[in-house]
């Protein structure tokens, strides 16, 4: 395997690594690959960052670290028109993330004049 290979495979496993310890709230591993990484606005196969997947999850943490410490976009889209804000809105099957998934937009909100308009392919919304 060549530098190059050896370099795009690393970036790989970094990547996936960062979205593993995002949606599981595991705030040191996170920062930790996301130091060796240096991109918080790195997608994955759906257009999502990691601050999509700490909203989705409620993972104030996570969340918190990257919008303090890193030069991520609050308002990145993901490929059905979501940005973090709407994703932390959204009805969620799952009662045990919606305390944090509240903090999160409250976070976002507050965080470079982010607010929740967005129009997605599936469900046209206007502000929440």
């Amino acid at each position: 395997m060549d530098a190059a290979a050896k370099a795009r495979a690393f970036y790989e496993k970094a990547r996936l690594r960062m979205f593993f310890h995002a949606e599981n709230g595991e705030t040191k591993e996170f920062e930790m690959w996301l130091d060796v990484l240096e991109n918080p606005n790195v997608k994955d196969d759906n257009g999502r960052t990691c601050l999509h997947i700490a909203a989705l999850m409620g993972h104030v943490d996570i969340a918190k670290l990257l919008l303090d410490t890193r030069d991520c976009n609050p308002n990145a889209i993901d490929d059905h028109g979501r940005t973090p804000l709407r994703v932390a809105l959204a009805d969620s099957a799952k009662d045990s993330t919606r305390t944090g998934r509240l903090e999160i937009a409250e976070l976002l909100r507050e965080h470079r004049g982010t607010d929740a308009t967005s129009y997605t392919r599936v469900y046209p919304t206007g502000p929440v």
